[in-house]
């Protein structure tokens, strides 16, 4: 068992409720460094019914795990898997009416690139956003761009934005 930095949220992120009652803990996590850690835990808000972990790493263990070699949701590009979650996600786009040709689209959590692949062969610009060193590195190995965090992009403007799989790793 080991021991990480960890802090407590004491109040509801959502609706700002100081009443949150313990639940059990899954017997999984994300791995890595925290595998074995002790202390984590998961409360309910009593008013709203969010669900959150408290006590959680701090921002800066989850930084350092993400940008790490342990983190490893960085498929390949020729991830069978990851292609075809791209392919579904761009179906619903233009089922709803969405242009991919000549649009700007940034991809959050953009991984080893399946998404911004499958954009450039739409005809779109893309460009991602993953904090991870490996996956920035195969992305721009594939000729995309990719920046570590949102403050690099803050200033452009994009016609489109994805985030699949992202929110679930956001304290």
């Amino acid at each position: 068992m080991r021991a990480l930095p960890l802090v407590t949220v004491d109040e509801c992120p959502l609706c700002g409720c100081r009443t949150l009652t313990p639940l059990p803990v899954p017997r999984r996590t994300i791995g890595g460094p925290f595998v074995d850690l002790v202390g984590l835990g998961l409360r309910r808000c009593r008013d709203c019914g969010f669900e959150l972990v408290s006590p959680r790493p701090t921002d800066a263990t989850l930084t350092a795990f993400y940008q790490g070699k342990d983190y490893t949701a960085h498929e390949q590009v020729d991830d069978a898997a990851a292609a075809r979650r791209a392919r579904g996600q761009l179906e619903v786009v233009e089922r709803a009416g969405g242009r991919l040709r000549d649009a700007a689209v940034l991809d959050v959590g953009c991984g080893g690139g399946q998404l911004l692949a499958l954009l450039r062969d739409r005809g779109a610009t893309p460009c991602g956003v993953d904090p991870a060193a490996h996956a920035q590195r195969s992305c721009r190995g594939q000729g995309f761009e990719v920046v570590a965090d949102l403050a690099a992009v803050a200033g452009r403007r994009f016609d489109g934005v994805v985030m699949s799989h992202v929110l679930e790793h956001v304290p």
